[in-house]
């Protein structure tokens, strides 16, 4: 993960229709921003992860094929802490796992969702311990910073609102 490329984003301008080629590839730099595609697998969601903020305790998943009406089932673990998350395969459910795992790992990692990303094809997430998000509202302020990226709510139902 690099603090830099977050440093230069932040320095972006606030009205992304300004923004040129090199702009984008920042929000699209998978050493810093996870970049989750519409039906992309949970694993592979959770690799990038595991590559950007370099855990010494990675994220690991299980998965069966479970008999409950949503289909499937991953067991997600981080540090001891275990999470359940259900699904039926279908386009959003990526959106799902990346929830589960904000909540998962919130203790060490803040996973928030850059707002610039509506619109494209992935979505960008940005996973930051919480001393680097303090830094980051320290010297950007709290509403560039809640202008440009979302805490996530409690629910899949009002995540899945507010990126439509």
């Amino acid at each position: 993960m690099s603090l830099e490329i977050v440093q230069k984003f932040m320095e972006l301008p606030v009205d992304r229709t300004n923004w040129d080629a090199d702009a984008w590839k920042l929000v699209r730099d998978g050493s810093t921003f996870l970049s989750v595609d519409w039906g992309e697998d949970t694993e592979e969601i959770i690799s990038s992860l595991n590559d950007i903020v370099g855990v010494q305790h990675p994220i690991t998943a299980s998965y069966e094929v479970s008999s409950n009406p949503a289909g499937f089932t991953h067991i997600l673990t981080y540090q001891g802490r275990t999470l359940q998350i259900s699904y039926a395969a279908e386009r959003h459910d990526c959106f799902i796992v990346v929830l589960t795992l904000a909540e998962l790992v919130k203790e060490n990692i803040d996973i928030r969702f850059c707002k610039y990303s509506i619109g494209n094809s992935d979505l960008c997430f940005l996973p930051l311990s919480p001393n680097e998000w303090l830094m980051l509202e320290a010297s950007h302020g709290q509403e560039t910073i809640n202008h440009r990226f979302l805490k996530f709510p409690q629910s899949f139902n009002e995540f899945a609102t507010y990126i439509s």
